[in-house]
């Protein structure tokens, strides 16, 4: 008897990547690579967050991600990160960072900031969302490494 869990990879055939880009550039023309990202992850949430897949996410989560990645093919192979973020959470999926990265990486593309500048912005950008109130909060006088770290990183954050 087989193991439902076991995902059957051997039949999936392998199409090189040259042949992929031919395919999607194809198919794509006219739009750029951040507008066709943006394209599949929106569908690839509104498939993920169906009420159809929700079901099979939390009776067989291995199914739900192989029948994703059947659907959304191109994604999971030229963008297996992404397509992983969606897919692990796709109600709280932030498509606006998404959007703010890619905004970020065409204008380093396009020389109007270059890459340790985006890097820099973007880190304090999240460092400011995430980090920054344990910063505000911590206790000056606690001498504990795990204070002085968080006080060290945000000197450094900000040079």
């Amino acid at each position: 008897m087989s193991n439902p869990k076991v995902i059957e990879t051997a039949n999936i055939p392998v199409i090189p990547k040259e042949k992929m880009e031919e395919l999607n550039n194809k198919k794509w023309d006219g739009l750029d690579k951040n507008q066709k990202i943006l394209i599949h992850v929106k569908k690839l949430l509104k498939v993920a967050k169906s009420k159809e897949f929700r079901k099979i996410k939390i009776s067989n989560n291995i199914l739900y991600q192989q029948k994703l990645r059947e659907k959304f093919d191109q994604l999971d192979r030229f963008y297996p990160s992404l397509f992983r973020m969606v897919i692990d959470n796709p109600i709280n999926f932030n498509m606006s960072k998404l959007k703010s990265m890619l905004s970020m990486k065409d204008k380093v593309e396009n020389k109007e900031v270059s890459y340790d500048d985006a890097n820099k912005k973007i880190g304090l950008q999240y460092y400011n969302e995430y980090i920054k109130k344990h910063v505000d909060n911590a206790d000056p006088n606690d001498k504990t490494i795990k204070n002085n770290d968080l006080k060290n990183l945000f000197e450094k954050i900000k040079t």
